[in-house]
């Protein structure tokens, strides 16, 4: 569960930058600042109108900046994230003596990450597919 916060336009913003709703949801869990500020959240009970004059009534989740910009922040965030873990892992591979059940910790470590990674790409791909969007591949 993560807190972020829509501004008037329901645009999402990682920090309350003052005068914004702060709004508890699962939906950017695992997910870095810049990709979360491409979105725009309508929360249950609330509409908003579009330009154009069509109106999308919440729960809603939609990007308001080209995915393919989103997904490359995201991407990038989680690369840097494994240098991170790796690192960390490396400290603690040189600190610790070998011990099977270290190393079964560590690789039980990386792997519920690496789950959670799949699970949240997984959910992009689903809410692109409700959209009908799809997604460059690169």
């Amino acid at each position: 569960m993560r807190t972020i916060f829509i501004d008037a336009d329901y645009k999402c913003h990682s920090t309350d930058l003052g005068g914004l709703t702060a709004i508890e949801t699962n939906a950017f869990d695992g997910m870095c600042d810049a990709y979360i500020k491409g979105y725009r959240f309508v929360p249950a009970g609330k509409t908003w109108r579009r330009e154009d004059g069509v109106e999308f009534s919440g729960e809603m989740l939609a990007p308001w900046k080209p995915y393919v910009e989103l997904d490359a922040a995201q991407r990038s965030y989680e690369a840097a994230q494994l240098v991170a873990y790796e690192n960390a892992l490396a400290k603690i591979e040189a600190a610790a003596a070998p011990s099977v059940s270290t190393y079964s910790e560590i690789f039980t470590s990386i792997t519920d990450r690496a789950e959670a990674v799949v699970a949240n790409i997984q959910d992009m791909k689903a809410a692109l597919a409700l959209l009908d969007v799809q997604p460059e591949v690169t």
